[in-house]
């Protein structure tokens, strides 16, 4: 009797401990808010040098406020790439940053400019999307930054086949029966 009696406040020491803990965790969830980017790699195969090719980014701002990215490529295809609104459909306006109002989505171009004199193979690098300012000032030489920040994995396959896949009919000018 005096056992079960034990076991029985064990339990409900037990049942009280993980009801507390349930409900400071519920309490102190936090709702998070962020950056986000399309993170599938753009991978692009059997460019010719000279050759310009694009992608798109999609870009998303989960915050309450409006914010302003960064556009920055990196790499070996750093230096081909250039960034354009999605509305310049010419490729005439290039930038280095975006507005994304609260809640919001966005798109924007990359435009890959392959140079002429790239040897054939596989280049590697990234296109990322920087969300973030300077936190303080600089104390004793040094400054601290944090920036929130996701990259996107670029593959570019360079070759010097040209891929030409053509349909022809012929009709001839006469028959013979």
């Amino acid at each position: 009797m005096i056992r079960s009696t034990i076991n029985i406040k064990k339990m409900k020491k037990i049942i009280s401990l993980s009801a507390i803990v349930i409900l400071f965790s519920l309490i102190s969830f936090q709702y998070v808010l962020a950056i986000g980017q399309t993170t599938k790699p753009i991978v692009i195969k059997d460019v010719l040098r000279g050759q310009e090719v694009s992608a798109e980014l999609q870009m998303v701002n989960s915050e309450n406020k409006e914010t302003v990215y960064q556009l920055k490529a990196g790499g070996q295809v750093a230096s081909w790439a250039t960034f354009y609104k999605i509305e310049d459909t010419n490729f005439e306006n290039p930038i280095t940053e975006i507005n994304l109002s609260a809640n919001s989505r966005v798109r924007a171009v990359v435009k890959f400019k392959v140079p002429s004199d790239a040897s054939n193979g596989q280049y590697a690098g990234e296109v990322a999307i920087i969300e973030g300012s300077s936190t303080g000032g600089e104390e004793d030489g040094v400054r601290a930054s944090v920036f929130n920040r996701i990259g996107r994995e670029v593959l570019i396959t360079v070759t010097d086949k040209e891929i030409i896949s053509l349909e022809a009919t012929i009709i001839p000018s006469k028959y013979g029966i």
